[in-house]
């Protein structure tokens, strides 16, 4: 009972922390915000817990490549001191940055401290995303009072934050389609696996597309690579062909239950496909054209070579997507464009490297999810603050971990 006892906390805490995982964007916007808070508290005291309870060295949880590019943040944070120190911008952006390798080592016990398999947790991530689709549908068309300001993206079914929302649900496809331990029959599976296309779909996300297209594409060709054909890619194609069937329905039903609604997601996704495809679009919107302008307000707070190579801190960075006009600072949506700002150009590389190197090591050791993984994660790093932001964090350390502590490693202090 006593062991019981212990693992209850640890597992709500986890199933708390997913659950902010992919509802944190809709509740900052709710009456709700300030639990927000709870996040943190909770991510903090895992850790502590962890440390506490293990003997186990920190140093052998993280990868090379990773602490070369979080040491030269470090340097470059010290180097620059004097412009972030006092500011509410750097401090925000440092405490989002510390997600990542909190992640990692919290989810590195997970099996451990809950008792629980990572199958387990892997269905839950995928419950989970499936759960933020339906809600987050619902919360679109419906208003209910929890609101600061009820206020619908314009072509967009959603409440929360679409460039996130739609990088979540593009990890949990790949998840559903990838790993083979889910606890799902395939009925269910293929269910699932709609709803998150349709979620995706939804979010009229031209990058959405792109990924959800790599997801399926390698879905597909990981188990031929494997030579295990049929039954690897049986969801994957039952699902396509569900997709196709039921799309054209929906699309149909939507356009007759409000016209406007389907022309402005029409227009929307119309509009990102266009722009990724450099071809002319219907509306004079072009947010590549918008990330562009953000880089020239980069190069002008940049005042030498240092700047450029190296960076100018965090001072300069606004974290709000409310209050985007604050002098002296840029409002910066893409991870690409934070490292030019904040770590410099040699940053934004090192950047790419460390987690190129991650995912050929994950091919190389035949742990394919977890490259695809990192293969989104870094095309979302050109349309979306991956790294700064704490969802989609939170859920990448979920695979940076390391694949097994076991418990011989896993040395728990006795207590009475």
């Amino acid at each position: 009972m006593k062991n019981a006892r212990a693992l209850c906390l640890p597992n709500i805490l986890y199933w708390i922390l997913i659950f902010y995982m992919f509802f944190n964007e809709i509740l900052t916007k709710s009456i709700f915000e300030n639990i927000t808070i709870l996040k943190y508290l909770i991510i903090l005291y895992l850790f502590f817990y962890i440390i506490h309870r293990t003997k186990y060295s920190a140093k052998n949880i993280y990868s090379k490549p990773l602490k070369v590019f979080y040491v030269y943040i470090v340097i470059i944070s010290i180097l620059t001191i004097s412009n972030w120190a006092f500011t509410l911008s750097g401090i925000g952006a440092y405490k989002n940055l510390l997600i990542l390798p909190l992640s990692i080592y919290i989810f590195s016990f997970y099996e451990n401290i809950t008792g629980k398999s990572r199958d387990d947790l892997m269905t839950l991530i995928v419950k989970m995303a499936v759960a933020h689709v339906l809600i987050n549908t619902f919360l679109y068309f419906y208003e209910i009072p929890i609101w600061k300001v009820f206020h619908p993206y314009w072509g967009r079914i959603s409440q929360g934050y679409p460039t996130v929302d739609v990088v979540l649900l593009n990890f949990s496809l790949a998840i559903l389609l990838i790993y083979k331990g889910l606890k799902f029959k395939t009925l269910i599976k293929t269910l699932f696996a709609f709803i998150l296309v349709i979620g995706i779909l939804l979010l009229a996300s031209g990058t959405g597309i792109v990924m959800m297209t790599i997801v399926f594409a390698l879905s597909i060709l990981i188990p031929i690579l494997q030579k295990r054909y049929v039954k690897n890619i049986k969801t994957t194609i039952v699902t396509l062909i569900l997709l196709l069937i039921s799309f054209s329905s929906a699309v149909q039903i939507i356009k007759n239950v409000d016209e406007s609604l389907y022309e402005s997601m029409y227009l929307s996704l119309q509009n990102r496909m266009s722009i990724l495809l450099g071809q002319e679009s219907e509306l004079d919107i072009n947010t590549m054209d918008i990330r562009k302008e953000r880089r020239s307000d980069i190069k002008k707070m940049q005042t030498d070579d240092f700047d450029v190579l190296f960076g100018r801190g965090f001072s300069n960075l606004n974290m709000n997507p409310e209050i985007r006009n604050v002098p002296g600072t840029i409002f910066l949506e893409d991870q690409y464009s934070v490292n030019l700002l904040t770590i410099g150009v040699i940053g934004a590389l090192m950047f790419l490297v460390c987690f190129a190197i991650e995912a050929i090591k994950a091919i190389k050791q035949k742990r394919e999810l977890i490259a695809v993984i990192i293969l989104l994660f870094i095309i979302s790093s050109f349309t979306s603050g991956c790294l700064i932001n704490f969802s989609i964090s939170l859920f990448v350390g979920i695979f940076l971990q390391r694949p097994q502590i076991s418990m011989y490693e896993y040395k728990l202090k006795q207590k009475n």
